[in-house]
């Protein structure tokens, strides 16, 4: 496996500390939200009133009580950096170069303040995947489930509730337009740390093989398999080390 025992550890080890600090989620509510319309209760029209929707739709889902949370938007600085005859651009943020949305905690008001670059409302994955990082941390840190930040639990959390395939399709990136090209990383767990978590995740609730990793991009769906066939092949081991029946 490209990952370590440390990270293995890592990720099995938290996803099993959600699945214990927050309540299961109804057999009749979608586990894993997907790209398609029918899972959306509103259409996307790469708009701020569009991401105010989302971010309604996921407050939910994550069980956070939508007025308590204050949406705002920014645009990240960019710079260019020359390359031949074409331009790679690179987001930056004083304190995160890969920042695509920021929380703030509460404000004076009592309200949870998360912020999204306005420059990606176009883009519905990566709109929905920041989002439910930042909603992720108001249901760690706002409701006081850890004292110290941790943005790889975060990422997780998103996928505990449902959000996965779109951190995991926009973790890693190529774009090429007709002015420039490039990659673009987002969020904290890298691809392989992503298709593991989707993987034993798909473990935890007992999917095999499940049908929404035809969402998921062809590199992470290649991923997930070899993740998946890992722990099934290391299933007693797995089981063992965490006394699960």
């Amino acid at each position: 496996m490209p990952i370590s025992e440390e990270l293995r550890n890592y990720i099995e080890g938290n996803l099993l500390w959600l699945f214990q600090e927050f309540e299961s989620p109804q057999e009749n509510q979608i586990r894993i939200i997907t790209p398609r319309k029918s899972d959306f209760p509103f259409e996307w029209e790469n708009d701020e009133k569009t991401a105010q929707n989302a971010c309604g739709f996921v407050s939910d889902i994550m069980q956070i009580d939508t007025s308590s949370v204050q949406l705002e938007f920014y645009k990240n600085p960019v710079n260019r950096v020359g390359q031949g005859d074409q331009t790679i651009f690179l987001e930056s943020d004083e304190s995160d170069p890969q920042a695509s949305g920021l929380y703030f905690g509460k404000n004076e008001a009592g309200k949870f303040v998360i912020a999204i670059d306005k420059s990606n409302l176009n883009n519905p994955e990566l709109i929905l995947s920041t989002l439910s990082h930042e909603l992720a941390h108001i249901k760690l840190l706002g409701e006081n489930r850890i004292e110290e930040n941790d943005e790889m639990l975060t990422d997780l959390t998103s996928l505990y509730f449902g959000f996965g395939i779109f951190g995991a399709n926009t973790s890693f990136s190529f774009y090429n337009t007709n002015e420039s090209w490039g990659y673009r990383k987002n969020g904290y767990l890298t691809d392989i740390e992503w298709a593991y978590a989707l993987a034993f995740y798909g473990f935890l609730v007992y999917e095999t093989n499940p049908a929404w990793t035809k969402f998921l991009s062809p590199s992470m769906q290649k991923n997930f398999v070899r993740c998946e066939r890992y722990i099934a092949k290391n299933k007693e081991h797995i089981m063992n080390r965490y006394n699960m029946s």
